[in-house]
């Protein structure tokens, strides 16, 4: 699967876990939200193997892109794109970013 450069950068910005946050029992993810140790390593066996990260990563992306899709037809456009960034930066306290 090829993402365009621009929501490669739109997700980068909203953030996935980092190695930090992994390594806690439970830390909070970029919407602020708790991410459980345990709900990564699915098989409970006290470690995160390559195929449940990539499957909890897939799982954030695909929530992303629907938070991203805000009209619902399975396409990210230019405007929803630059909704998100400005949202983003707004957040951040980006000078310029709306008020």
């Amino acid at each position: 699967m090829i993402f365009p450069v621009r929501l490669l950068l739109a997700i980068a910005l909203i953030g996935l876990p980092s190695a930090g946050a992994l390594a806690e029992e439970s830390a909070p993810d970029a919407a602020g939200k708790r991410i459980a140790f345990g709900s990564i390593d699915t098989d409970q066996d006290g470690r995160i193997s390559l195929e449940e990260f990539k499957a909890g990563a897939m799982e954030r992306v695909e929530r992303q892109f629907k938070w991203m899709d805000s009209n619902g037809d399975q396409y990210i456009d230019r405007p929803e794109l630059e909704a998100v960034v400005e949202q983003i930066h707004k957040r951040r306290g980006v000078p310029g970013a709306a008020e």
